[in-house]
């Protein structure tokens, strides 16, 4: 359990739609509107353990403002459409973000 939560309910809108923006900016080709988006919080205390297997596999990063934000991001080469995202605050709060196609 992370040691500082935000109400996932509140805050998931605002990160879905930041990522739909760094989509746009990155890879404006992935249609954003047919996309799902399924987002974790990760544990404070875990953040290396979590990230240093996962970072290297993701080719975007990005800061902003010295630690204020960062993100790494990446797509799946068999279906571009499908991808993973993480994004950090303060070096301290992270959450990862995936996106695939919508069923039906």
């Amino acid at each position: 359990m992370p040691y500082v939560t935000i109400p996932q309910k509140e805050i998931k809108d605002g990160l879905i739609r930041i990522v739909k923006g760094l989509l746009f900016h990155h890879f404006p080709f992935v249609p954003r509107e047919e996309l799902e988006f399924n987002l974790i919080q990760i544990d404070q205390m875990k953040l290396n353990e979590v990230l240093d297997p996962l970072l290297p596999s993701l080719p975007l990063c990005c800061e902003k403002g010295n630690g204020v934000f960062r993100y790494w991001a990446g797509l799946v080469h068999e279906q571009p459409r499908g991808g993973v995202w993480v994004l950090m605050f303060y070096d301290s709060m992270a959450f990862t973000i995936f996106h695939e196609p919508k069923e039906g």
